[in-house]
């Protein structure tokens, strides 16, 4: 009996999570169209992305079978997509190749190394929690999440030391680049991600009783980012709500691994 409670609970909130993921890109998506022309055929796109999604997750949220399955083929399809964009290390690889070292380079690699070895773990735990056939991986999930923010930490402390932002300032990284591109950061960037690095580091090497204590820490600084990156984006509708969004999405996330951390 408690086997199937635990699952019930696992395809709720695996179910709640991907309603959540369609709504927030279904609503940022169509929120981006009043800043770029589009045509009709890009916002139905939009709108059945978002119906699908949501569709889908809360389907699953109440133990519907069929979405189930069409989860478990989604999530089997994205594994060798995910190991596709591998291919963008080809470019950056390459450049280093002809022009030497660079450690802008190695960081922006391993960035991208990471959040896919992410995506592949969650991607293959939910495959598992869908099968009904998981063991216990939380201690195994809290030290790649902990690996992959320790190297966000470092790669965007770095882009700001490269910017010449002084240490400890509560100032907002804002550069514009030859190419257009602006990278816009937020009040105390900086302290920040030094305080997220020192966290990451726990859920890396701390004894699993203490990572429970580790995520909660994790979600109070999470929570921050809204009050912190609004100031910086704010009144522009479509980025605020991609932070709301992304803020919620990462916050459920952390709180789910942290109950899944106390309960094992």
């Amino acid at each position: 009996m408690k086997g199937s409670l635990d699952q019930a609970v696992r395809l709720r909130r695996l179910g709640t999570f991907i309603a959540a993921s369609g709504l927030m890109s279904g609503v940022f998506a169509m929120l981006l169209m009043f800043r770029f022309p589009v045509g009709p055929v890009e916002i139905l796109a939009s709108l059945i992305i978002l119906g699908a999604f949501g569709l889908l997750g809360a389907s699953l949220a109440r133990g519907v079978k069929l979405a189930r399955w069409l989860c478990l083929a989604g999530l089997v399809g994205s594994l060798p997509m995910m190991v596709y964009e591998l291919r963008v290390l080809g470019p950056p690889l390459q450049l280093m190749r002809e022009s030497g070292w660079d450690a802008a380079v190695v960081a922006s690699c391993a960035n991208i190394v990471a959040f896919l070895a992410l995506g592949m773990w969650l991607a293959i735990r939910a495959i598992c929690v869908l099968l009904g056939r998981y063991r216990s991986g939380s201690l195994a999930t809290a030290r790649v999440v902990g690996a992959t923010l320790c190297v966000v930490a470092l790669v965007h402390l770095h882009s700001a030391m490269a910017f010449s932002l002084p240490a400890g300032t509560f100032a907002t990284l804002s550069v514009s680049s030859a190419t257009g591109i602006v990278a816009i950061g937020f009040v105390g960037w900086q302290m920040w991600h030094a305080t997220l690095l020192g966290i990451s580091l726990m859920l890396l090497i701390l004894p699993g009783r203490w990572l429970p204590f580790a995520c909660t820490a994790l979600l109070g600084l999470t929570t921050m980012l809204f009050p912190l990156g609004v100031q910086s984006w704010w009144p522009d509708p479509a980025q605020t709500w991609f932070l709301f969004g992304l803020v919620g999405l990462l916050a459920y996330s952390i709180w789910w691994l942290r109950a899944t951390l106390v309960a094992s």
